[in-house]
């Protein structure tokens, strides 16, 4: 008899600008159908504690436990109860057991007296024997069925979640939920979920099979003996009860912190170039530790309240009934009420029952962790969108003529219902024509964008099309017929051709190349090695700026929309190919319904009707002459327009340069006093071992004590019970005597057992949070220093990396908690029953050691099998998990697109791999647990046929034959309790290569390292020398080809061209997230390989085309990435001349407003001026400028343009522009075309080649 029988492993407010604005996409249709897949430390933040984070980290409601199976289809109901009869079956077979060996007890000492008996051995063996052919293949059917289901689920669970995901209004999206909770959904609450609905289930049922049938049994052959044992059930019951309500809260907190530190990876990882450029890395590292601190806290409760000390309870209570029993039970025997046989076998019984029923509340810790991680999912699965795209009701016409009205629509935004940003407007756009909204930054242009399609619904007023209410189409339909080009270019980590098709099916190639064609993008394509199949990394990394957009609006051609929504739909092209995509729009826009949103009024000249909006009103319509002849708000945009380009026109000679002007107009020196610069100190990642102190050694030696004490309590326990049986062939006096004896050794076990179980559960899980607190911040730290190119490859994705991280996190954490401190009890006690078994019995002795191997072979080939599988399955779920990354991240450009279907199906794909992968585990697994059932009943049959065999020759007595037989089995218990753990071993095995990968990672741009030069007074001279570049994802493509340019200290340098011509690369190089292929880039005469990197980057800023923001504070987005206090008045200083000051203070929580995921609850212009502010309040001595002022109105531009050149004086900048308005005044121009410089010089010289490149570029503008 064993102490226990379990045989396996247990949008912010923010002013009336305009809503989220981000490139948007369309789509197919999706099926209404139920979804299945089915088989055939230490940083505070600036701001006070955000409003917004606590409603996204609310914890759901936990679901009941039944709920868990709402993705069971007949399929695997069947197989949950066939699953569960086996369980039953295989718990019975343990109580069936106990008989046998019961009704052997009262023969087997008298053997050597009475060797006839020994023909009774031999029927018990037989029937053990047939027994464990029963348990293998009950064992095995239970380990299918409930695998198999789960997996089947599980697979059902994800299709589920991600399509509820998809149908919900982008209001969701703003407010409840990020990318990174939705990270950590898919990985982590997902693996908890199938835990608790797996194998573990079958294990629980068969572990209550035991203990229900262990008390009918007793009841049945002694019920004065069994009620005396019946008072410990119930403190069990409760202790149990009010455990799993404890690990229910803590595992409630414990996601909440799991799910902080998900959305701080991803949203580091997903702006990776923006935290390296800003040398943000410390402070994410430093946000990252501090939810790590939450998860530590979270977890410790949980751990010491639930599983240390009510655990302890229970065995406490257990040993003190088993103890009550044997002394009460010894009187009946006495009394010749009962016979030694019957109290040892309801004992038995009842101690097994009460271990199994132990074990069983051990084990339903998975199941409240199940409840709680399935309540994240389940809340989005049945949560009920407003707007539903999956929605098939609904009106769908026949043929759209496009023409839509706006009937006195009032709006605001549902994350900020204190500002209306549409009100009582009305517009009228007559089908077939082309319409311009027109109008600052903030004034609504992009919410009747949003509201065309249907993103928002208004709050009064309707909207209509061809006469019909948006509110009464079917929103698919809806969205099919409408095409939107956005400023902010959204691509998808897939190929060229997957993103142009992106949201259609069945696309011809002949379409795809006449789209490409109409959007000017043959050339680049051609180009590219791969052409059309080329991966253009996350978020379109491997393109340029112009590039994108290029695809973008193939993208929108490729879908022959009705309407065409045009959302500053050329920013980002240069100005030959903004030129020839103008006229490509144009071609396009004819019979169709256009709407052109933007800042240049140029392009709105041939609009039919032109609407000038401020303050979410129309304030002045008509046609461009119309409008200029009412000189009203429209002329005085153009005004500005007209007097900022033929200020730029006036001829240098004569004029103060830029600089010069600037400095006319501050004279009071350096807009940036210089600072002192701090070193970063020198962090060197090996081994674990670095991280080790000695008070921690310590520390974990207490607890393998603890652990090994806990351990020796079975064996212990054994001895005990055989020389209790031993003890009943004493006469009646010393009877009394040693049973009082061994009672009282069996409650000292009792109080020491609580001890034990409470030291080594604290220590465990104060060493698995010291673990995680090191492991996971080390890697994390490890990637976030690795260079640029290490990012631009599509294995190293942000989705893939952060569902690394929180898988690593969590099963490391779970590791060490509960599968580790396992192997060391297991081995423990292995060891200390061969010792036990060796003084009762040599002979049984080399019997239980020829077994063992048995033992571990069927567990080493299982641990193969699954080993291997799990890797390839762990890579295949990151690839379903950047897919799930890409969908929410860019949830307009999907709604857009509706093309739900189009990625409910990558993802279906994406998952079918690993899920037929594991059902082969499962079969695996299956077989495992069956063969290891037969061992143990073979095993134990063997045991008691040699052992009988000894007491029948007299070489053994039935002391040493009970020590020897609960020894062995406990000793084939534990190492057949490793097979369990063999499941947690396939689970660690990948995680600890991935960490052991990651952690071997060498940068080759360590912007951590101390090694470096550092300059004591910059002045900020560069020169490129031969420069050649290639991405190393695109080794082929030579993007720098022998460049040369010459920068002096304080001058400005403009980099025009096409897109793709290198001018970005130019700025990535000097940012040093590449390094080159050859040449030399100096910074006052030093190599700039020879300066520290991360020094050299605090003396840059950088103002990008596509500025991102973090899901935090204006104040603290303002500040990210320094390392010295800032003050108010210098964080106001920067946001003025940025231009932000004034939208900012009108906010309601001001400097503290919250700007949403990836900024989303501001405007683009509004996201670009809070860049800007970042940029001057980091004090550079080097400006990088890659289109600072695309995203800004006519009049935020000219002020932000003056900003800049006030901040430009006596700091050497380089501007990469396609406005040439924006470079005119330059000290220098460099045109690039092809990678190299096709002409150089000012403004007047090259315009003095009236055939020149420069030249025609300015006639184009």
């Amino acid at each position: 008899m064993s102490h226990h029988d379990d045989l396996e492993a247990n949008p912010e407010a923010l002013p009336a600008q305009e809503g989220p604005r981000k490139d948007e996409k369309a789509s197919e249709e999706i099926t209404e159908a139920s979804p299945r897949v089915i088989l055939d430390a230490k940083f505070e933040p600036l701001s006070a504690q955000k409003g917004s984070e606590k409603a996204n980290t609310q914890p759901s409601k936990v679901i009941p436990y039944y709920k868990l199976y709402s993705c069971a289809d007949t399929i695997d109901i069947i197989l949950i109860i066939i699953g569960t009869v086996a369980a039953i079956v295989d718990g019975l077979l343990l109580v069936y057991r106990i008989r046998f060996w019961g009704q052997t007890i009262d023969f087997i000492s008298d053997l050597h007296a009475k060797p006839e008996k020994f023909h009774q051995v031999i029927e018990v063996v037989k029937k053990l024997l047939y027994m464990g052919i029963a348990a293998t293949v009950a064992s095995f059917i239970r380990g299918i069925c409930w695998a198999v289901s789960a997996e089947r689920q599980v697979s059902n669970l994800r299709y589920s979640y991600l399509r509820s995901l998809l149908r919900q209004d982008i209001t969701f999206f703003d407010e409840e939920i990020k990318t990174g909770q939705v990270i950590g959904n898919m990985s982590r609450d997902i693996g908890r979920t199938d835990a608790a609905i797996g194998y573990r289930v079958g294990l629980f049922i068969k572990l209550m099979a035991t203990f229900i049938g262990g008390m009918i049994m007793a009841f049945s052959q002694a019920w004065q003996l069994a009620a005396v044992m019946c008072w410990t059930i119930l403190p069990i019951t409760l202790f149990g009860h009010f455990g799993i309500k404890i690990l229910i809260r803590e595992c409630v907190n414990e996601g909440v912190a799991y799910a902080k530190g998900d959305s701080v990876v991803l949203e580091a990882l997903a702006s990776i170039r923006t935290v390296i450029s800003l040398n943000g890395e410390r402070q994410t590292m430093s946000k990252y530790e501090k939810t790590l601190e939450e998860v530590q806290r979270s977890l410790t409760r949980a751990g010491i309240a639930a599983g240390g000390s009510i655990i302890s309870l229970i065995d406490f209570i257990e040993y003190c009934g088993f103890s009550l029993i044997i002394w009460y039970g010894s009187r009946f025997v006495l009394d010749d009420r009962y016979s030694r046989g019957d109290l040892i076998t309801v004992a038995t019984y009842i101690n097994s029952g009460t271990s199994c029923l132990v074990n069983a509340i051990g084990n339903f810790s998975a199941f409240p962790r199940g409840r709680v991680a399935a309540s994240n999912i389940f809340r989005i699965i049945n949560r009920e969108s407003r707007i539903d795209a999956f929605n098939s009701h609904g009106k769908t016409l026949d043929h759209v003529e496009g023409e839509i009205e706006f009937r006195n629509v009032s709006f605001r935004y549902p994350s900020r219902r204190n500002i209306e940003v549409l009100s009582n407007f009305s517009v009228t756009i007559t089908h077939g024509s082309k319409t311009a909204l027109v109008g600052k930054s903030g004034c609504g242009k992009s919410t009747v964008v949003s509201l065309i399609q249907r993103y928002y619904d208004p709050d009064s007023g309707g909207i209509f099309i061809d006469g019909f209410d948006l509110k009464e189409l079917r929103l698919e339909h809806l969205r099919k017929k409408i095409g939107l080009v956005s400023q902010e270019p959204v691509l998808f980590t897939l190929s060229i051709k997957d993103n142009i098709t992106f949201g259609r099916d069945n696309v011809t190639d002949e379409e795809i190349r006449a789209a490409i064609a109409l959007a000017n993008a043959e050339k680049f394509l051609k180009e590219l090695p791969q052409g059309l199949d080329t991966m253009v990394g996350e978020n379109g990394v491997q393109l340029s700026g112009g590039q994108k957009q290029r695809i973008a609006i193939a993208r929108a051609v490729l879908k022959n929309p009705r309407i065409i929504l045009l959302d500053e739909a050329t920013s980002a092209l240069d100005l030959e190919s903004q030129q020839i995509v103008v006229d490509s729009l144009n071609k396009i826009s004819v019979g169709r319904t256009t709407l052109l949103i933007t800042h240049r009024m140029s392009t709105v000249a041939n609009a039919n009707k032109i609407f000038v909006l401020e303050r979410g009103s129309i304030v002045e319509e008509g046609t461009y002459s119309e409008l200029m002849d009412q000189n009203g708000p429209f002329c005085q945009l153009i005004l500005m327009q007209n007097i900022r380009e033929e200020s730029n026109k006036e001829n240098s000679i004569g004029h103060f340069s830029m600089r010069e002007r600037a400095s006319l107009r501050k004279s009071s020196g350096d807009v940036f006093p210089s600072s002192e610069i701090s070193y970063p100190s020198k962090k060197t990642i090996i081994k674990f071992w670095r991280f080790v102190r000695l008070k921690q050694v310590f520390f974990l030696f207490l607890g393998l004590v603890a652990t090994i004490t806990k351990a020796l309590i079975p064996i212990i326990f054994g001895v005990i019970i055989a020389y209790v049986i031993g003890a009943f062939n004493l006469e009646a006096g010393r009877l009394r005597k040693e049973i009082k004896f061994w009672c009282i050794i069996i409650a000292v076990v009792a109080l020491i057992s609580p001890v034990a179980a409470v030291s080594q559960k604290y220590i465990l899980i104060q060493a698995s949070c010291w673990l995680l607190r090191v492991v996971n911040p080390l890697c994390f730290n490890k990637i976030v220093h690795m260079e640029v190119d290490w990012f631009d490859h599509v294995d190293n994705s942000s989705g893939a990396l952060s569902s690394r991280l929180s898988t690593i996190a969590e099963t490391l954490t779970k590791f060490i908690r509960d599968a580790a401190p396992q192997v060391v009890q297991h081995a423990v006690t292995v060891i200390a029953g061969l010792l036990v078994v060796l003084s009762g019995s040599w002979q049984l002795a080399v019997l239980s050691l020829a077994f063992i191997p048995l033992v571990l072979f069927n567990g080493w080939i299982e641990l193969k099998f699954n080993g291997n599988s799990s890797k390839i399955i762990k890579v295949l779920y990151e690839e379903a998990g950047q897919v799930t990354k890409d969908a929410v991240e860019h949830i307009r450009t999907v709604a857009s697109f509706s093309a739900d279907k189009q990625v409910l199906q990558l993802f279906k794909i994406k998952c079918e791999g690993p899920l037929k992968k594991r059902i082969k585990c499962a079969y695996a697994e299956g077989a495992s647990y069956g063969l290891s059932s037969f061992l143990l009943y073979f095993i134990y049959g063997a045991t008691f046929y040699v052992g009988a065999t000894l007491i029948r020759d007299g070489r053994a007595t039935s002391t040493t034959f009970y020590l020897a037989l609960f020894a062995l089995t406990d000793e084939v218990l534990n190492v057949t309790n490793w097979l369990g753990l063999l499941k947690e071993f396939n689970v660690v095995k990948p995680c600890l290569r991935s960490v052991s990968s990651i952690l071997n990672l060498e940068s080759k741009l360590d912007s951590s390292l101390d090694t470096g030069l550092t300059i004591e007074s910059l002045r900020g001279s560069i020169e490129f020398q031969h420069v050649n570049f290639s991405y190393s994802s695109r080794p082929h493509i030579q993007v720098l080809k022998d460049f040369c340019l010459s920068i002096p200290a304080g001058k400005t340098a403009a980099l025009v061209g096409e897109s793709g011509s290198g001018k970005s690369t130019i700025i990535s190089l000097l940012q040093r997230f590449y390094n080159f292929n050859g040449g030399l880039i100096l910074i006052d005469d030093i190599e700039i390989q020879k300066l520290n990197i991360n020094w050299l980057r605090k003396q840059m800023a950088l103002v990008s085309q596509e500025p991102a923001l973090f899901d935090d504070t204006i104040k603290a987005n303002i500040t990210f990435g320094l390392d010295r206090d800032v003050s108010e008045a210098e964080i106001i200083s920067a946001a003025s001349l940025a231009n932000a000051h004034h939208f900012i203070s009108n906010l309601p929580q001001g400097y503290d407003t919250e700007v949403g995921q990836r900024g989303v609850k501001l405007s683009g212009g509004q996201k670009q001026r809070i860049a800007i502010a970042r940029a001057i309040v980091r004090r550079p001595k080097i400006l990088l400028l890659d289109e600072p002022t695309s995203a800004l109105d006519l009049s935020s531009e000219q002020v932000v343009q003056e900003a800049l050149n006030e901040v430009m004086v006596n700091r050497t900048t380089i501007v990469a522009a396609h406005r040439l308005s924006t470079v005119k005044h330059a000290d220098i121009i460099a045109v690039m075309r092809h990678g190299v410089i096709a002409e150089l010089g000012t403004h007047e010289s090259l315009l003095k080649s009236q055939n020149g490149i420069y030249a025609s570029l300015v006639a184009l503008s």
